[in-house]
């Protein structure tokens, strides 16, 4: 059966036949419709410049879908064009820059260095949170070579808000990490936000899928946790190629597994689909450029 793909009213929890939203390792964007034949077109015109992205979510705002992305900016590493990027869309093909964080020099200390790296992000029904992990290197001196010292002065995760999806604000930080042992055990302050089913684990948007009709969740059998240093774990990595369905049986696919979302499609090396729940996955798409998925969102006009 097929949906209409005006996706400019309803989303979420997506039905076979929906439309998905695809991030991937080299900063690119695909959209396409969920089916045995489905095609993906790339829509991002490199506004990540190759950057990773890291996360996606969907949102509700004013009776219209929102779609956001978290990435890392692919520019210089030093400079306005680095740093922790949120994109936003209307219609899931057309992006814009709306929030970046940028990678810059510490006001008053021009050689000492702010950095960010994307961590998450999550819609909790009424509003958009999502994190990087950040350093404060500060310039001490210069060795005998000539090379610069720098001293790790402030590490941690530092949070950001938007109500609407376009209009983002930096929150609260959480630093002094640098003082911790271990500090790839430290929980993300995302956590908190994490309330919908497809949160289920503590786990942002754009890793696990949910299917509000039968009440089943679906996740990459891989993915472990989230933790604030680096995001989302999966044990083994590179991540097997087996989904995990609850209540329901395991589900394997041939690549390793990102990322699902409800349809359902699982998203890695390749995107495969499962067009009804007794078929197994069948792919139907491969990345270019030795490029793969690492987050996928799927939005259905008939929600």
């Amino acid at each position: 059966m097929a949906y209409s793909q005006d996706i400019l009213t309803r989303i979420y929890n997506v039905h076979w036949g929906g439309t998905f939203v695809v991030g991937t390792d080299l900063g690119r964007i695909y959209i396409g419709p969920g089916g045995d034949a489905a095609s993906f077109t790339r829509v991002d015109n490199d506004i990540f410049q190759r950057g990773t992205i890291v996360g996606m979510s969907v949102g509700i705002v004013s009776g219209k879908a929102v779609v956001v992305a978290i990435g890392n900016l692919g520019g210089d590493f030093k400079g306005p064009n680095s740093g922790c990027q949120i994109v936003a869309s209307s219609d899931g093909k057309n992006w814009s820059i709306v929030f970046l964080d940028a990678n810059v020099p510490v006001p008053d200390k021009p050689i000492s260095f702010h950095f960010t790296f994307p961590i998450g992000i999550v819609w909790d029904g009424t509003t958009f949170h999502a994190s990087s992990r950040y350093r404060e290197n500060v310039f001490v001196g210069q060795a005998p070579s000539g090379d610069n010292i720098y001293r790790l002065e402030d590490e941690g995760e530092q949070m950001y808000s938007s109500a609407d999806g376009l209009s983002w604000a930096k929150e609260v930080k959480h630093g002094g990490w640098q003082n911790i042992a271990d500090i790839a055990e430290i929980a993300s302050a995302l956590n908190a936000y994490c309330v919908k089913p497809q949160n289920s684990n503590n786990i942002p948007d754009g890793l696990q899928g949910y299917n509000e009709g039968s009440g089943t969740m679906a996740k990459p059998t891989s993915l472990a946790k989230f933790m604030a240093a680096n995001g989302a774990v999966y044990e083994p990595y590179p991540p097997d190629g087996q989904v995990t369905f609850i209540p329901g049986s395991p589900q394997t696919v041939d690549f390793g597994c990102f990322a699902v979302a409800d349809g359902w499609i699982a998203v890695g090396e390749k995107i495969a689909t499962r067009s009804a729940p007794d078929e197994p996955f069948a792919t139907i798409f491969e990345f270019p450029d030795f490029d793969h998925a690492t987050c996928v969102v799927g939005l259905d006009a008939r929600l």
